[in-house]
């Protein structure tokens, strides 16, 4: 149908029938304000003799699919995501894009073995000693990494004395007991 009026009803459907609304435009921005004035945006076309201009104008609409030269033939394409904007459709169908839309992802984690740091209680001093890494690996300049080095050390120093007094350690054996009164070394 041509010359149909902006404010015909008809401008406000979408059509899956063998139908096509043509309206003459005075320039580029019209056609793409009337374009973006429609709730429905499964697809457009371009017709131009220059591409790059058709090009940068398929650019500006928000349609699904916009064909240059051509009214359907490539969104027949199974290889190509195919969907809609606005009121024209939920999500994509077709392609990689279509393919991913459709999976949801699950994950199953199977924790082999005993050793589960993440499940450990929080060292003492750990908060300072964190803070110190992140501002020498993020720090602004030389002189606030240059600091924060040395605030690594000293609550990396004191983190460990922490955890070394808290270890328990070993009971030792007493004179004539199973080590023949010969007390195993010290661990650290």
């Amino acid at each position: 149908m041509c010359e149909v009026p902006q404010d015909s009803p008809l401008w406000q459907q979408e059509w899956f029938a063998g139908v096509a609304l043509v309206a003459r435009v005075r320039d580029e921005a019209e056609a793409v304000q009337r374009a973006r004035a429609s709730p429905y945006a499964l697809g457009a076309s371009v017709f131009s003799r220059d591409t790059t201009t058709a090009q940068r104008l398929a650019a500006q609409l928000p349609a699904g699919v916009v064909t240059i030269n051509d009214l359907i033939v490539p969104t027949a394409d199974p290889r190509l995501p195919f969907g809609g904007r606005g009121r024209s459709g939920f999500g994509v169908t077709r392609g990689l894009e279509g393919l991913v839309e459709m999976t949801v992802p699950k994950v199953v984690s199977v924790r082999r073995g005993h050793w589960r740091p993440h499940y450990e209680p929080e060292m003492a001093g750990a908060a300072p000693l964190f803070a110190s890494y992140l501002c020498l690996a993020h720090g602004r300049g030389m002189r606030e990494r240059w600091r924060a080095g040395c605030d690594l050390v000293r609550h990396a120093w004191q983190a460990a004395r922490v955890a070394g007094r808290a270890r328990p350690r070993p009971p030792h054996d007493e004179p004539g007991t199973s080590t023949g009164g010969v007390r195993p070394p010290r661990t650290p």
